[in-house]
C-alpha cells in the first residue's frame, strides 16, 4: 500500500511542518522592528509544544499561528484571537479556530513554566577563563609520557643514493 502512495507522488514526500506558515503569520502579525524577537520566541514555542502535544493531531498552520500569538500576546481570549485572525488574514476560515485556541492555550503554560524555570535556574556566564585548557601541574596522579628523539641525518647526504627497500624510514 505504501509503495502504491509513493509511487503515485513520484517519491516527493516533504513533510509540512508549521515552521513552513511561521513566516507568514510573524510578517502579517507583526511590525518589523520585533519580527526577529517574535521568529525567535514562536521557534521556541513550537520546539517546547513538541513535547506535550502530538504534532500530528493538529494542522501545521494552526500551530504555527498559535505560536505567533503566543509569542507576542499571552492575554487573547477565543474571542480575541479569533478577531484577531480575521482582521489580519482573508483566508481566517481556513484555519481550524479551535485548533489554533487549544495550541494557544498550551503555549500560553509552557511559556509560563519556560518563565519560572527561567527563573530558578543557575545559569553560569561563561568568561574567557572558562575556555582555558585545566592546569594539570597540582595533579599527582599524572602520568608523562617521554620521547626518544631520532638523530637527524648529516647535511651532506645529498650525494648518497636511496636507501633500499627493507631499510627503516623516516616519517
Amino acid at each position: 500500500m505504501e509503495l502504491l502512495v509513493l509511487n503515485t507522488l513520484e517519491w516527493r514526500m516533504g513533510s509540512i511542518t508549521p515552521f513552513a506558515y511561521l513566516h507568514h503569520f510573524v510578517a502579517r502579525l507583526h511590525k518589523e522592528p520585533s519580527q526577529s524577537a517574535v521568529a525567535s520566541k514562536s521557534v521556541d514555542l513550537i520546539l517546547g509544544i513538541m513535547k506535550e502535544i502530538n504534532l500530528v493531531d493538529h494542522r501545521p498552520s494552526s500551530i504555527a499561528a498559535a505560536a505567533a500569538l503566543a509569542a507576542s500576546d499571552d492575554s487573547l481570549t477565543r474571542n480575541a484571537l479569533e478577531c484577531k485572525l480575521s482582521g489580519n488574514f482573508s483566508f481566517h476560515q481556513s484555519l481550524d479556530i479551535e485548533g489554533v485556541f487549544s495550541c494557544y492555550s498550551q503555549m500560553r503554560s509552557l511559556d509560563k513554566e519556560m518563565l519560572q524555570l527561567a527563573r530558578f535556574s543557575y545559569r553560569p556566564e561563561l568568561t574567557i577563563g572558562h575556555l582555558r585548557p585545566p592546569d594539570f601541574s597540582d595533579i599527582s596522579s599524572v602520568t608523562y609520557v617521554t620521547s626518544t628523539k631520532r638523530k637527524s641525518p648529516p647535511d651532506d647526504d645529498s650525494d648518497r643514493a636511496p636507501s633500499a627497500p627493507d631499510d627503516k624510514r623516516r616519517c
